[in-house]
């Protein structure tokens, strides 16, 4: 990964900074030229790069740039940025202890629980028992609230969605490299189209087709080269 630092004179004291993860999909596309070319005239800072995870730091209007830059929105592009602990609940309530608030809410979405936070300072009055913690500072039906969260979106299941999304993300880009861009991404629902996105890189077709999942998480999703054959469909 390319060691790209984008600095700028002025950058005012008193602005609010803001920090963005990106990883998966979004990571791997990072050094796509013509991406960098537009990432030149964003101003914004990586202060980490760790095992295919990239922080940035910058103003959330910057940051807003980069997100367009990849085509994809706010919610996808810290698809990938989610809470580690998916095998033990008692370790995930230590991991969202730890976790600034904005990050929780980055992750968290509209699904947004507000925690306590300061187990660590607090963990003798409660005999170490953070579950005891978060009971008595949330209240016992925020908590279980908490719990189904973890048990429905980030409790680790049988199939690794990760690994599926990737090489669904493979195949498609396989499936263009024969055929000439610009490329169509259709969402349809029983023949009715529901919408389109259309790219004339091939390295984005991952990402617009992640988009058009997420607004159509049922829908069927072909791509058309720009001859209109269909190079590849959900299967």
């Amino acid at each position: 990964m390319k060691n790209y630092i984008n600095t700028f004179e002025g950058f005012l004291n008193e602005s609010k900074e803001s920090e963005m993860t990106i990883s998966g999909l979004v990571y791997h596309q990072w050094n796509d030229k013509q991406a960098q070319r537009k990432l030149n005239d964003v101003k914004f800072k990586i202060i980490s790069d760790i095992k295919n995870v990239m922080t940035l730091s910058g103003e959330e209007k910057e940051l807003d740039k980069v997100r367009s830059i990849f085509g994809i929105k706010e919610s996808i592009v810290n698809e990938a940025e989610k809470f580690k602990a998916t095998k033990d609940f008692e370790e995930f309530l230590e991991e969202i202890d730890g976790m600034p608030e904005v990050r929780i809410k980055r992750i968290m979405g509209n699904k947004y629980i507000d925690t306590p936070g300061g187990y660590r300072d607090e963990a003798a009055d409660y005999d170490n028992d953070i579950v005891e913690y978060m009971i008595s500072n949330m209240g016992r039906k925020e908590f279980e609230k908490l719990k189904a969260y973890w048990d429905t979106n980030i409790k680790e299941s049988v199939i690794n969605e990760s690994a599926v999304n990737e090489n669904i993300w493979a195949d498609i880009t396989k499936s263009a490299k024969p055929s000439k861009g610009p490329w169509t991404l259709v969402s349809s629902d029983n023949k009715k189209v529901l919408a389109q996105s259309t790219t004339d890189n091939i390295h984005m077709l991952p990402a617009h087709f992640e988009s058009l999942k997420l607004k159509f998480p049922k829908s069927s999703i072909h791509i058309e080269s720009a001859s209109g054959e269909v190079i590849w469909k959900m299967k």
